[in-house]
């Protein structure tokens, strides 16, 4: 059975590094990840990349409702570690 989660309590966006090309970004969300709803962003001036000391991607940081940050994943961390981080999000 596939989980769903309110997206009026959890947003998400996918942010590129610099260089990347907005076609490609949109090809990788729509048909190899199959995603047609999440936004997808490209970090030209690498600011989030630079605070976020990012040095591969995927890399993902989920907030809480407040802003403050309840999971930060490097890699592909697998089903479980990120369903456990969104129940942490919703309080559940």
């Amino acid at each position: 059975m596939r989980k769903t989660y309110s997206v009026n309590k959890i947003s998400m966006i996918t942010v590129f590094p610099p260089g990347a090309r907005r076609d490609v970004i949109q090809k990788i969300l729509t048909e190899r990840w199959g995603i047609k709803s999440i936004p997808g962003y490209l970090d030209e001036d690498a600011k989030l990349f630079q605070a976020y000391e990012i040095r591969g991607v995927p890399f993902s940081v989920l907030f809480d409702a407040k802003g403050v940050e309840i999971a930060r994943f490097e890699g592909m961390p697998g089903k479980n570690a990120i369903e456990a981080a969104f129940r942490k999000a919703l309080g559940k």
